[in-house]
């Protein structure tokens, strides 16, 4: 279970999410225009691969969704076998992992093929996608695409106007700065890609450092709970 008081975790969620639409916004502009959080878009374009027969288009999308498959498989792993599957500790070791990462991606953007790119995105989004999902108070989230993010916006807003409950309104909210924060998160790198190119994934490094104080007890609302 998650020992950050519930707040903290929604302050969390919302710098990861803002990460996740980094990565996604700089795989797309910066990268052959690839999904690399979300997978539908990828699995649509590699249906279309082959009912075109089009061999090269195909390898293009199979790759980074193979590799996010083994980014889930490499977090299991990880939590199972070191981490005895203590939450926070595994969440603290992919926020170092995805930080060097992209700060190895960002320095050497100019001599890492764009496939070879990709499959590292897909990978750690996928290891975001897994670790990052508790929101406080029995939400959950996704930290790396839209489409969960806005249905739970969808229900929550429907218990509130509908049903008249109060607190439903309070997780629309959340929900709603959530999928502001993805959106925040592709504008800043696609802005940032069109003005320093492929470095601008140190931003996204520099985000997941800043999302590790949440996880670490900074500020205090990141104490653990009683």
């Amino acid at each position: 279970m998650n020992s950050l008081r519930p707040h903290a975790q929604f302050e969390l969620g919302l710098v990861v999410v803002c990460a996740g639409g980094m990565m996604d916004g700089y795989a797309f502009t910066a990268h052959d225009q690839v999904f690399a959080t979300g997978q539908t878009g990828n699995v649509v374009r590699l249906a279309l691969a082959a009912s075109q027969l089009d061999p090269y288009s195909f390898l293009r999308y199979f790759i980074p969704i193979v590799s996010f498959v083994a980014g889930i498989i490499l977090s299991r792993l990880v939590s199972s076998r070191f981490f005895n599957g203590r939450e926070s500790s595994v969440q603290s070791w992919v926020i170092d992992f995805e930080a060097v990462t992209f700060a190895v991606i960002g320095v050497f953007s100019d001599y890492i093929p764009d496939f070879m790119s990709d499959c590292v995105i897909a990978c750690c989004a996928a290891m975001s996608f897994e670790n990052f999902r508790e929101l406080g108070q029995g939400s959950r989230y996704s930290s790396t695409y839209c489409t969960g993010n806005l249905r739970s916006f969808s229900e929550a807003l429907y218990g509130g106007l509908f049903e008249r409950e109060p607190n439903e309104l309070r997780r629309a909210f959340h929900y709603l700065s959530l999928i502001g924060s993805f959106f925040a998160g592709v504008v800043i790198c696609g802005y940032f890609v069109e003005r320093i190119g492929g470095s601008a994934a140190l931003l996204i490094s520099i985000t997941f450092l800043f999302a590790r104080l949440f996880v670490d007890g900074w500020p205090s609302g990141g104490l653990p709970s009683e």
